[in-house]
């Protein structure tokens, strides 16, 4: 990851921060990565890989405040795709939001899918919280 926050600003494209962002939720550094995609935004602003990573990152340390208007504007994107779509599910998930989600589903998402998604964001919340 050292290499990564050393090429980031180098490079200086949002594509470097995404990469960087990533790395630093894996590690959970979701405050770090939620800096690191707001540096990425600024690069590409609205964009939709962006904003979805970002959301993720701050649902994972309970960050509602951030993450929920993010994803209120990727669920009304129209070039939202199913990817980021399942990112809004487990963003709801995390945050204890599964009714959100499942009482206004994502277009081309099965309710299965869904079911399954808030399953695992509930298991990963759960681990948070122990």
């Amino acid at each position: 990851m050292r290499a990564l926050a050393q090429a980031a600003p180098l490079v200086n494209t949002s594509s470097a921060y995404i990469r960087l962002g990533v790395a630093q939720t894996f590690a959970g550094q979701t405050a770090e990565a939620q800096t690191t995609f707001a540096q990425a935004l600024k690069l590409a602003p609205g964009d939709l890989d962006v904003e979805s990573n970002m959301a993720l990152a701050a649902a994972l340390e309970g960050n509602s405040t951030t993450a929920l208007p993010l994803v209120q504007k990727i669920s009304a994107a129209t070039n939202a795709q199913l990817h980021h779509k399942r990112n809004v599910v487990v963003v709801y998930g995390l945050l204890g939001q599964a009714d959100q989600v499942r009482a206004s589903p994502p277009i081309g998402l099965a309710t299965k899918e869904v079911n399954t998604l808030l399953a695992r964001a509930r298991t990963i919340r759960s681990k948070g919280s122990t």
